[in-house]
């Protein structure tokens, strides 16, 4: 018989294993429309839902709200520019299982174009901790800058570059800094939004930043969200 055992919830098997991992869960985007939505998207327990959203309406500077089946996601990272191409990280740690849901995306006066992109993510604490972002640049090699070096392991690095361009037909590019290119999202030729989307599971952790070199030069917003 076995007798002095305490309490086990700091035992290793209760402890998260194994490294992250990211799965595409594919885009969606509009013209002259006060909201955009991807349907079908399955997400569970303790998943990370990223949304990366990009946009432009001139005059005015407009930032969109962002929902999966009516669970609000939390604003991470923006930058709202009147005239220019806008972009912003949402993120949502997932409490319940939801099944064949919508995310949708909506402003209080419609963008002129708007596209999103969306991600999971497995075995992270869903802390948001840093996002960098600079003003939009008509450039072939957006940069957000540096995050910090937080030392935390497991962790995440998510970037999304934002272009008022064709993604048909314009050059991917290439990402920088160990940076895993991930989805694009463009609707279409004429409509200018292309969405591209990197990330990376820094181990040990480093900084890190939304850079691509040799796009075709586009109005462009980058951004980078650093989770643990």
């Amino acid at each position: 018989m076995l007798t002095g055992i305490g309490t086990p919830t700091a035992w290793p098997f209760f402890q998260r294993r194994g490294r992250p991992s990211i799965t595409a869960l594919g885009g969606a985007g509009g013209s002259g429309v006060l909201s955009i939505a991807r349907a079908g998207v399955t997400v569970a327990v303790d998943d990370l839902l990223l949304v990366g959203v990009g946009w432009y309406r001139n005059p005015t500077t407009l930032l969109p709200t962002c929902n999966i089946d009516g669970n609000a996601l939390t604003l991470n990272v923006q930058r709202n520019t009147s005239a220019r191409i806008s972009g912003a990280i949402f993120s949502l740690l997932i409490a319940a299982p939801l099944v064949n849901k919508t995310i949708t995306v909506t402003w209080t006066a419609a963008p002129t174009h708007a596209a999103l992109i969306a991600s999971k993510v497995n075995l992270l604490a869903g802390n948001f901790v840093e996002g960098v972002t600079v003003a939009p640049a008509l450039t072939a090699n957006p940069d957000s800058g540096l995050t910090a070096d937080w030392g935390t392991d497991p962790s995440l690095h998510w970037g999304l570059v934002a272009n008022q361009g064709d993604a048909l037909a314009d050059n991917l590019g290439a990402w920088q800094n160990a940076m895993q290119a991930g989805q694009r999202y463009g609707q279409a030729l004429g409509v200018t939004i292309d969405l591209k989307e990197g990330y990376r599971f820094p181990l040990p952790s480093t900084t890190g930043r939304a850079q691509i070199l040799g796009q075709t030069t586009r109005w462009s917003v980058p951004l980078i969200a650093y989770y643990e």
